[in-house]
């Protein structure tokens, strides 16, 4: 595990989301995507939905950013929307010219429910619920991309989307969420830290229903 929880509230929120992370792992998406023998149309579905994904995900953590009370949090979160639509037109610039795939124009309707899902909790949803329902997309993403790279083989086609996953500006980035969210879990009330649990839970379940969608597509 590259990125550990960073204390007794975020050990249990990475214990209860064990399951689904081992789902993850195993599915053929992930794992043909590191034997590179994954097909090129799963491959071109999920990243040209990933590019819109990232436009909803960059909203809400700018969302977040004006819900914060904490100036410090408040900059973080603001940092993050930015360095977020720098990746987003990276992808749309580099990525999808290099694999040569067209820009999807509309949402798939998993990727979509995603979107609207993390919108949902950044405009509604108690603050540290919010934050709770954006952290799968950084830690438990992280810690995939980790995986894919410790078992992936030489030459992979798809080398350049893998190095994605990789840096440490990346992990260091994590960490700096994963301790907002302890800090918040250990002020939280019983039922304010069940709402946060079930939003990590059901953001970390999206990101294993994105890969069962792209392994759907014709």
């Amino acid at each position: 595990m590259r990125v550990t929880a960073q204390g007794e509230f975020t050990r249990e929120l990475w214990e209860a989301t064990l399951p689904v992370f081992q789902q993850i792992i195993n599915c053929r998406f992930v794992s043909e995507l590191a034997n590179a023998t994954l097909p090129r149309e799963w491959f071109t579905h999920y990243l040209s939905q990933d590019v819109l994904y990232l436009q909803q995900d960059n909203e809400a953590l700018e969302l977040l950013s004006q819900r914060a009370t904490d100036e410090t949090e408040k900059n973080f979160f603001r940092q993050l929307a930015e360095d977020g639509i720098a990746v987003e037109q990276a992808m749309q610039k580099e990525y999808l010219v290099y694999f040569n795939i067209q820009a999807a124009k509309e949402q798939s309707p998993v990727f979509g429910e995603y979107g609207n899902f993390l919108l949902h909790s950044a405009q509604n949803a108690p603050y540290p619920v919010a934050l709770a329902a954006l952290l799968p997309c950084f830690w438990l993403y992280g810690e995939v991309g980790q995986h894919i790279i410790m078992h992936q083989v030489a030459d992979n086609p798809y080398q350049r989307f893998i190095d994605t996953y990789a840096g440490e500006t990346y992990d260091k980035v994590t960490v700096r969420f994963i301790q907002l969210i302890e800090k918040h879990g250990q002020q939280a009330s019983v039922n304010l830290k069940t709402q946060m649990k079930e939003a990590f839970l059901q953001s970390a379940r999206f990101e294993y229903l994105v890969f069962e969608e792209a392994e759907n597509v014709n």
